[in-house]
């Protein structure tokens, strides 16, 4: 699964960057949330873009943060998670000042696990469907949304959105 991830992030941003260019708006946002199962903070950034009025698609990255650290014999097991979502967003309301929209998409989830000099990786996939709010100028968002990945768990994150076209 790890040699399909790698190729499934490069493939949806170059999906994401030809589809810019043809996009009715182009936004990028910087986001922190949580997730629940993980129990960790988590930092990133996604794009949003418009395929039509309502509608967009919103590719992104979150890293969880911080890294665990374990004491295993005097030496540090370190574990770290970040997921990849290509979510898409349709609009209910849509204005300037407010938006309400739904999501659904797909997510990935990979962890890493150091000890040592050794490393191991896995990545699992996954469904996500959720809402989400956005408000007023410089576009601040929240979104609630649950992914299957793994064992399941409910996110909650914001942050803001910039147009860049």
């Amino acid at each position: 699964m790890k040699k399909m991830t790698t190729p499934l992030v490069v493939f949806a941003f170059l999906l994401a960057s030809i589809t810019a260019s043809y996009a009715q708006q182009v936004r990028m946002a910087i986001q922190g949330g949580y997730g629940t199962e993980i129990e960790k903070g988590a930092v990133g950034a996604s794009f949003e873009i418009f395929a039509i009025d309502r509608l967009s698609f919103a590719p992104g990255v979150n890293f969880y943060i911080p890294a665990e650290k374990i004491d295993i014999g005097g030496s540090d097991l370190k574990i770290s998670y970040w997921e990849f979502n290509l979510d898409m967003h349709f609009y209910v309301v849509k204005s300037e000042d407010f938006g309400l929209y739904g999501i659904a998409g797909l997510n990935v989830l990979a962890v890493k696990a150091k000890l040592g000099n050794n490393s191991d990786s896995d990545n699992e996939s996954g469904a996500n469907l959720g809402l989400g709010i956005s408000v007023g100028p410089g576009l601040p968002f929240i979104e609630a949304k649950y992914e299957t990945v793994g064992d399941g768990q409910f996110f909650i994150g914001g942050g803001f959105r910039f147009p860049i076209n």
